[in-house]
């Protein structure tokens, strides 16, 4: 009986030697999951860091695109403004260009007048017998309307007097009457009543003429029969 206790136990030791340890599997188990656990958080932070990366990516190019719109946006605003300053300028300029030219306007037409009145005096006829006493004035009132003549001229005054066969310009004439004549062609100066004058290129007073104008054809053929 001895014997067969010895023979159990020496069988029961070569059973829990060959059998594998239960607290050994549970802890290899427990260190594979670990493992896998491990790897799959941090391929759950590699995807988060990408992901963040990729937004971040588009943040910055949409912040770029507002950038470069608010960049172009003030510079049209700046040209159009540099523009409009550069015209009021200009404007402004061209202004006071003609306000120093035509600043006399006014006073030049009282001084016409005047000169008028001169033109007048020296073209009334002298007698003879009077010559000798009124010589001296008519010199006088000449050299009084040269310098007057001069003094316009100074502010760019000038005189216009169209001579007979002359165009009409409507610009520095004025049409007083019509004048049938073959003489003349038609829409030309036939005689000036009263001179005209301009300051630089802008009219103070027009010329008052007659113009020439086509003669009737019944008139001209009465005119050839009472000749004949």
């Amino acid at each position: 009986m001895g014997k067969k206790q010895a023979k159990k136990t020496e069988q029961s030791q070569r059973s829990d030697k060959t059998q594998p340890s239960k607290s050994g599997d549970v802890t290899s188990d427990s260190a594979d999951e670990k493992v896998e656990v491990h790897v799959q958080t941090t391929d759950e932070q590699n995807g988060t860091e990408e992901s963040v990366t990729g937004n971040g990516d588009l943040d910055l190019e949409n912040e770029v695109h507002e950038l470069t719109s608010k960049l172009s946006e003030a510079n049209e605003k700046y040209v159009r403004m540099a523009a409009e300053h550069e015209n009021y300028r200009r404007r402004m300029t061209g202004e006071l260009d003609r306000a120093r030219k035509f600043e006399v306007a006014n006073f030049a037409r009282e001084m016409l007048e005047v000169l008028e009145s001169l033109d007048r005096a020296c073209e009334i006829p002298v007698d003879d017998d009077a010559l000798s006493a009124l010589d001296s004035m008519r010199e006088g009132v000449e050299l009084t309307r040269k310098q007057l003549i001069d003094g316009l001229g100074k502010f760019s005054i000038e005189e216009i007097s169209p001579q007979t066969g002359e165009a009409f310009d409507v610009n520095f004439h004025q049409a007083m009457t019509m004048e049938p004549t073959s003489e003349v062609p038609a829409n030309h100066v036939v005689n000036t009543f009263r001179k005209g004058y301009k300051i630089h290129d802008r009219l103070l007073r027009p010329a008052m003429v007659m113009v020439a104008c086509k003669p009737d054809t019944n008139d001209e053929a009465q005119d050839d029969a009472g000749e004949a």
